[in-house]
C-alpha cells in the first residue's frame, strides 16, 4: 500500500513538475515499480501460492514431481489428511522438504530421493530420504541448511533428526505437532 501511494504521489507530481524534472520522476516511480516487484516475489517465497492454492500435500508433490521429470528416481508417498493443519505447520513442513530435497539433489551423489508425510493423530512427520554418498556430522556444519532447518521446527515446537554416514545416504525427519505452541512458548 505505501508502494501504491508513492507510486500516485509521483503521478500528481508529475503533472505540476516543471519538464526538466520529468526523467528525474520516471526514473524515481521506476525504482517504486521495482521494489514493489520484488517485494511480491519476497512476500511468494515466504508463504508460497502453492501451499494456498493447492494444500500441503499438493505443493510437495509438485516439487516431487518437478524432480522426476530431471532424471532422478523421486518417490512421495502421504497419508492422512492435512487440510486443517496450522498454516505454520504447513509452511515449515514445506520448507523443511524443500531444503532436505535440495540438499539431496545438491550433495548426495544420489540417484533415489524417497520423500514421505504422515498424519499421526497429535503430529505429523516427514521424512526425506536419499541414496547417496552420506557425510560424517563433522562436515554436517558445512553448508548443508541443517541449522535453518533445525531453527525452522523448534519455532514450532517440532524436532528435526539427521540420520547420516559416509557411504550410506541420509535421512532428514521433521516431527512437528499438529499446532504450533503458543507464542509465549516461543520466545
Amino acid at each position: 500500500q505505501s508502494l501504491t501511494g508513492v507510486l500516485l504521489r509521483l503521478e500528481a507530481a508529475k503533472a505540476a513538475a516543471p519538464p526538466e524534472l520529468e526523467v528525474e520522476i520516471a526514473e524515481t516511480s521506476a525504482l517504486a515499480h521495482q521494489a514493489m516487484d520484488e517485494l511480491l516475489t519476497v512476500a511468494r517465497q515466504l508463504r508460497p501460492t502453492a501451499l494456498d492454492d493447492l494444500g500441503l500435500k499438493a505443493a510437495i508433490a509438485g516439487q516431487v514431481d518437478q524432480l522426476g521429470r530431471s532424471g532422478l528416481e523421486v518417490s512421495f508417498d502421504c497419508e492422512g489428511d492435512l487440510g486443517d493443519l496450522d498454516p505454520d505447520i504447513q509452511l515449515v513442513i514445506y520448507r523443511v522438504s524443500q531444503e532436505a530435497v535440495g540438499n539431496a539433489i545438491r550433495h548426495s551423489d544420489g540417484r533415489r530421493i524417497e520423500v514421505m508425510l504422515r498424519r499421526k493423530p497429535d503430529r505429523v512427520e516427514l521424512s526425506v530420504a536419499d541414496d547417496g554418498r552420506g557425510f560424517s556430522f563433522a562436515e554436517s556444519n558445512a553448508g548443508l541448511g541443517l541449522g535453518g532447518m533445525r531453527e525452522r521446527a523448534l519455532l514450532v515446537g517440532g524436532e528435526l533428526v539427521t540420520e547420516s554416514r559416509p557411504g550410506s545416504g541420509t535421512t532428514i525427519r521433521l516431527t512437528v505437532p499438529e499446532r504450533p505452541p503458543r507464542t509465549e512458548q516461543i520466545q
